[in-house]
């Protein structure tokens, strides 16, 4: 299924060099984990993005039912899949992340609780021994290019980090080479990242000035962000926002938005790509 392109080419971006055979951005030197972008010859479609699901129960339960109906071809968790303190072990992984895994493929996304009292080298569980239980933790950033997309996943818990000014640049820089590279012309840009842009439940209002400039200055159509738990939309700028942070519990909606044509439901669910639309997909 998801059969990368045969072909060998190399593009000069400035630091960045993209190998589309292995399809690998080496990016400077952050991390062994940080550096890559996939390029697929496929379609990106029949993907779901779902977040905050680390809280144990029936409403969890009835998110995984559902997401097993949808049987999608990728599943990305928008963070938090373990509440409180993130995935330290491979038994937390099986507890917390298991029960999301099918015959579709998984990335898991850096959320705020995916990282609380982590030990460095337990964080470092993550990317390294996660692919082989069945999900690809991103905690850093990487890009996809598709047929019709390229999305690019980011980690917005950097932001909240004290003296983190080299990792912002260098995700910075990685982020727009991307997006502005040749073969994301005329397709369709989505982010993926946990937290968000602007609060409508129980992070209400605006969120970490630093992510706000950073999304602000990025050329792309969507954003798909978690954190806030509840579903919602809203635009600005030309660009659309999907909050998808109903994946495990519930907060209630905020009365009062800033722009128009939005809405909020404080029900469980997540939002689905599919033929280049956007479905929201509740859990009943």
């Amino acid at each position: 299924m998801f059969k990368k392109i045969k072909k060998y080419l190399k593009v000069g971006i400035g630091a960045i060099v993209l190998t589309i055979a292995g399809a690998k951005f080496y990016d400077y030197s952050i991390n062994d984990y940080a550096r890559i972008v996939d390029v697929y010859s496929h379609e990106f479609t029949n993907v779901l993005f779902v977040g905050d699901t680390g809280e144990i129960g029936a409403g969890r339960e009835k998110v995984i039912q559902e997401i097993k109906k949808i049987n999608p071809e990728q599943v990305f968790i928008l963070g938090d899949e373990a509440y409180p303190d993130g995935v330290h072990n491979e038994n937390d992984f099986k507890k917390f992340v298991a029960p999301f895994l099918g015959d579709w493929k998984t990335h898991c996304v850096t959320g705020n609780h995916s990282l609380y009292g982590v030990k460095k080298e337990n964080v470092l569980f993550m990317p390294k021994n996660s692919d082989r239980l069945g999900c690809k933790f991103v905690n850093f950033y990487r890009g996809e290019i598709y047929s019709n997309v390229c999305l690019l996943i980011i980690d917005s818990s950097s932001f909240d980090v004290k003296n983190n000014d080299e990792f912002l640049e260098k995700q910075e820089k990685f982020s727009h080479r991307f997006l502005e590279n040749n073969l994301c012309k005329d397709k369709k840009k989505i982010l993926a990242y946990h937290h968000v842009y602007f609060g409508q439940a129980n992070h209400e209002g605006w969120g970490n000035k630093k992510l706000v400039k950073f999304l602000d200055e990025l050329d792309f159509d969507i954003a798909f962000q978690g954190h806030e738990h509840v579903l919602a939309f809203y635009k600005t700028k030309n660009k659309e926002f999907y909050t998808s942070g109903a994946g495990s519990k519930l907060s209630e909606c905020k009365k009062d938005f800033v722009f128009k044509g939005n809405w909020c439901e404080s029900k469980l669910g997540f939002f689905v790509f599919r033929n280049n639309q956007i479905e929201t997909i509740l859990a009943r």
